[in-house]
């Protein structure tokens, strides 16, 4: 249960980066996962770390977000970058802490759409093997 909790939660951070929803949005399955405890000014710094990682930063530099208002940090790396169906994906890792002590870590494939927005991947779903970028 506290896997499959820790994966959505993860799951809905990187949605969160690369979507527009709002960022108070309190769903039931994410009690006592670190981003219940999120504001909205965590959910902005969160999505610019993200955003900053996806599109610029190379694979294996982390990058760090605090929040001083509210207590809430995380961190963001990308472990790899390959192509899929023709587009750029990455595979990241995540990690949010909350001021209460909630730690949170999961890892995603996202590829890049035509207009720059990124979407997960299900792994599962890839019919070809990746390539090299």
């Amino acid at each position: 249960m506290q896997r499959l909790q820790l994966w959505l939660s993860g799951a809905l951070i990187v949605l969160l980066c690369i979507q527009a929803v709002p960022a108070q949005a309190t769903w039931q399955w994410l009690r006592g996962a670190a981003v219940s405890d999120f504001k909205e000014s965590d959910w902005a710094m969160l999505k610019d770390t993200a955003r900053l990682v996806l599109n610029e930063k190379p694979d294996n530099e982390q990058v760090n977000w605090s929040n001083p208002e509210t207590g809430n940090r995380g961190s963001i790396i990308a472990l790899a970058t390959f192509r899929y169906d023709g587009q750029r994906c990455r595979r990241a890792a995540m990690r949010n802490l909350s001021f209460r002590g909630r730690d949170d870590k999961a890892a995603y494939s996202l590829c890049q759409q035509a207009d720059g927005e990124w979407v997960f991947v299900a792994e599962s779903t890839m019919t070809t093997i990746p390539t090299e970028p």
